[in-house]
């Protein structure tokens, strides 16, 4: 198999795996922010949602990392005469960026009569518009596969708001999705 073929493979794996993960942590977050679960006892708000989100997030990710055993391509500082992972500069920016998008990620499926679909549109767009945006500041060439996403994802947003009358946005989801694209940017520029 050629590397095109294997990227292509790999690149479908990771739209499949993020979906597979994607779908029920969006679904299990809007049901309990709707209080549609039985356990929670009505609903439940995205602030306190976010904690135990976070938790989830800290406690995976070492697991993620142990688990693919990635440990071994961290930055190692010595302490004593233990080796220990050290992540540099530009590590915990990127953490620092994450921590934006996966916070606001959590918080966009919470809000009460706000549509899980516009809010994945509206995300999808934004950082289908930051990348390029990114290129250009950067002086890069936009590939036209860039392009294509930007107008696919434009004619989907007019698609889905289109019957507007049953859409709202609060001032409170508008600035979430502002710290998402926020998180993107400086996840895009770092």
């Amino acid at each position: 198999m050629t590397r095109v073929r294997y990227a292509s493979l790999g690149m479908l794996g990771l739209g499949i795996g993020y979906f597979l993960w994607y779908t029920p942590y969006s679904a299990l977050a809007k049901a309990m922010s709707g209080g549609l679960l039985p356990q929670t006892g009505g609903p439940v708000g995205g602030l306190v949602l976010l904690p135990a989100a976070a938790i989830g997030t800290l406690i995976a990710m070492p697991v993620t990392l142990t688990a693919l055993r990635w440990w071994k391509h961290a930055r190692r500082r010595p302490i004593g005469r233990w080796s220990v992972p050290a992540p540099g500069r530009e590590t915990a920016w990127s953490a620092l960026w994450m921590s934006l998008i996966v916070g606001s990620t959590t918080l966009n499926f919470t809000f009460p009569g706000v549509s899980i679909l516009l809010m994945l549109v509206l995300m999808r767009i934004s950082t289908l518009i930051i990348s390029p945006a990114v290129d250009v500041v950067r002086r890069r060439r936009i590939m036209v596969h860039s392009a294509v996403a930007v107008a696919l994802s434009l004619l989907s947003a007019g698609i889905a708001l289109n019957d507007v009358d049953n859409y709202r946005l609060s001032a409170a989801a508008v600035a979430s999705l502002g710290v998402y694209a926020l998180g993107y940017t400086g996840r895009f520029l770092s």
